[in-house]
């Protein structure tokens, strides 16, 4: 499992998330999701790695951590993307757009 050491560089220079936010640019809300060790975060692009790693002066091999999943972690992963994947059953965003916008004809009286 990757680990996001972000919250030890954070407490190690003294910022809160909300520095964070404003030295990079993130959101509020994904500066704080980001340095929150209870959330294990998912996905996260180039671009916002590149803006941690220029606010907070590393590399990113200093943000990211490799640390060995315990098989319970490893089933509980699982059974998690198992639920998730079972459960998915929506239209996609594109077809609910489409279905919104049509509308009926108009009855024009003769």
């Amino acid at each position: 499992m990757i680990r996001l050491r972000l919250a030890d560089l954070l407490a190690e220079r003294g910022w809160t998330p909300y520095r964070l936010a404003r030295e990079t640019g993130l959101t509020i809300p994904t500066a704080y999701r980001l340095a929150d060790v209870s959330i294990r975060f998912g996905r996260f692009t180039a671009d916002t790695l590149d803006r941690l790693c220029e606010a907070l002066g590393v590399q990113p091999g200093e943000l990211l951590e490799w640390v060995p999943e315990t098989p319970a972690r490893r089933k509980a992963a699982r059974e998690g993307a198992t639920r998730r994947s079972s459960v998915t059953t929506r239209r996609p965003a594109g077809a609910l757009l489409r279905a919104k916008r049509a509308k009926p004809p108009l009855k024009r009286n003769s």
